[in-house]
């Protein structure tokens, strides 16, 4: 390849660039000469996160905000939706263009911490479980989660993400353990200092 840093540590530019340009899916590409006569390709996908809705159907986008796909059909089951977003412009393989980043952000943030939690323990697939997330800020986002015992939806609110991986544990263990079976209409919420279900007036 042209670029002299890719040229001195024998690394193919040309054949990188390639790879990258066949779809958005592709975060990253290295092409390098093995001695004596091997060529290691090493391709680092994007993952989907979530769905966003936007008015002719929905884009996916990875952990990093980037639309990775535009579907014009329905939603697929299995990926959670985040709704209450703007979004401004979609342009395949760049972070997507919306009215509240800050917000975009924290639910992305959400949905990885669940992906994240699910690859440590196999017991219960949270992630699976998520039909939905409300950006209504970026400290208040609202999730439903279906609880597989039951069926039942499951409002959760949740707040700052400074503790979000500990949240996620807590609510993945109560959820797996059958604490939030039966609660009824209403909210879990976990945005403050003290886990409280709010039942609906």
């Amino acid at each position: 390849g042209p670029d002299p840093t890719r040229l001195f540590s024998l690394r193919y530019g040309g054949a990188e660039d390639a790879v990258a340009a066949l779809s958005p899916y592709v975060k990253s590409v290295r092409a390098r000469l093995s001695f004596p006569s091997r060529i290691h390709i090493v391709v680092e996908e994007r993952i989907e996160v979530a769905y966003l809705s936007i008015p002719d159907g929905c884009v996916v986008i990875d952990a990093q905000g980037v639309a990775v796909e535009i579907l014009h059909t329905g939603v697929p089951q299995g990926i959670p939706v985040i709704e209450g977003i703007t979004v401004t412009s979609v342009v395949l393989g760049q972070a997507l263009q919306v009215a509240d980043e800050a917000a975009v952000h924290s639910a992305v943030v959400i949905m990885d911490a669940i992906i994240k939690s699910d690859s440590e323990d196999h017991r219960f697939n949270l992630f699976r479980a998520v039909a939905g997330l409300r950006a209504i800020s970026a400290d208040t986002i609202y999730m439903t989660v279906a609880l597989p015992s039951t069926g039942e939806d499951l409002v959760v609110r949740l707040g700052t993400l400074s503790q979000i991986t500990e949240t996620v544990e807590w609510l993945r263990n109560a959820i797996y353990n059958g604490h939030c079976d039966h609660l009824g209409k209403g909210v879990l919420d976990l945005s403050g200092s003290q886990k409280v279900f709010r039942p609906d007036a």
